[in-house]
This record gives structure tokens, C-alpha cells and sequence, in this order.
């Protein structure tokens, strides 16, 4: 098991894990690591979302065998979180892309969501399992109209990159509207616990058995 800091730094938040070995994920994963422990070394970048899941998301990866190093910060949109990537990417086991909830402004098109999801689709090898985290805002705004475009260029990617599968945050909070904050885009703190459990699922399904 591998050793796990909080560290901050520049006003950005990151979780670091060392491991001795990093075993390479191998198909047909998901079913014998849908409970218990997997093991595989998991790279995380993320914004505001991911920032309010710090104190329950490492140890709860970690209970999983999962060895966690992320890079989030308030306000973080895509481009600097592709960027941050570079910083803790090392060939983990997965990537894990919590990003563009920021970018989901009234005036995004299609095409601009397009680049952004190549910009952090570039950092990463080929090789390389990418699970993007699709995009919850509230429907009756300009903003939930742009996730769900972005949404719809993250099913558009999956065609293009082989490596990248959506893991469907719009559909988990559609069926419990209850996680989510007043503002629409942030959570409760039921809501960051819930996600946290989410999120470990997710990522334990796709990293093989311990």
C-alpha cells in the first residue's frame, strides 16, 4: 500500500500516492472488480467538484487498493487541468478526467468542447484508460445547456480515442437531484460523499482484481 499526502500548494490541492509496482490494466476487469479490492495506480485532475470530495476520496480509493494522486483546484477548467495532468502523470493504471464543468458557459459551442476534450486527450499515451466524468448542470440555465453539449462531444470523443469511456455523472445526479447544491453546480455534503462512493465504484470497475 502506498503512502498518501494532502499536500497545497499555490492555492492548488493535491493528493500524492507512492507504489512500488503498478500493474497494468488488463480487459474484462470491471466484473471481478465490482466489489472488494482491485489494485492500480490512478491519476486524477478535477476542479471545485473534486476539491470538496479531498478529505473522503483518497481514503476511500485507498480502502479499495486504489493509489490515488490528483491534482484539483477551484475554478480549474479543462485546459488547465490537461496542463496539471502533465504534472502528477507518470502512466498510471487510469486516468480519471473530472473536468469541464467550468467551461459549460452559455457560449460554448460544440467545436470549442471538441478542442477542449483533445487538449487533455493529448497529454495522455494512447495506452493509457482515460474515464471522463460527464457534466451536471442546472437544466433550466444556459449553463446546463452547454454541459449537456459537452456531454454530447464527450460520446462524439469515445469514437475518435479508443482509451476513453464516460463515466455518467449527469445520469447519477438526474435520479438524486438531492446531492446538489442551491447554485446548481456544486453539492451538498451528502452530495460529496455520495460522489466519492460513485466515483470509487467507477474507478474500481475498471482496474483489476487485488
Amino acid at each position: 500500500m502506498g503512502m498518501v499526502a494532502l499536500v497545497a500548494l499555490g492555492g492548488t490541492l493535491a493528493v500524492t500516492a507512492c507504489s512500488a509496482s503498478r500493474p497494468k490494466v488488463t480487459g474484462g476487469a470491471a466484473a471481478a472488480a465490482a466489489s472488494g479490492k482491485v489494485r492500480g495506480v490512478v491519476a486524477l485532475t478535477g476542479d471545485s467538484l473534486t476539491v470538496g470530495q479531498l478529505g473522503s476520496l483518497p481514503p476511500g480509493a485507498e480502502a479499495r487498493g486504489i493509489h490515488l494522486l490528483v491534482a484539483a483546484r477551484v475554478g480549474r477548467t479543462t485546459v488547465e487541468g490537461a496542463a496539471a495532468l502533465r504534472g502528477i502523470y507518470d502512466h498510471p493504471d487510469l486516468v480519471v478526467v473530472a473536468l469541464g464543468t467550468n467551461d459549460a458557459t452559455a457560449d460554448l459551442t460544440a467545436t470549442k468542447a471538441d478542442d477542449l476534450i483533445e487538449t487533455a486527450m493529448a497529454v495522455v499515451d494512447s495506452d493509457v484508460p482515460v474515464l471522463w466524468l460527464s457534466l451536471y448542470r442546472d437544466q433550466q440555465t444556459p449553463e446546463g445547456s452547454a454541459a449537456d453539449r459537452f456531454n454530447l462531444s464527450l460520446r462524439r470523443a469515445t469514437s475518435r480515442h479508443p482509451n476513453l469511456a464516460i463515466a455518467d455523472w449527469r445520469a447519477f445526479v438526474v435520479n438524486h437531484l438531492d446531492v446538489m447544491a442551491p447554485d446548481g453546480v456544486h453539492l451538498t455534503d451528502a452530495g460529496y460523499a455520495a460522489r466519492t462512493t460513485w466515483m470509487v465504484g467507477e474507478i474500481a470497475a475498471r482496474l483489476p482484481a487485488a
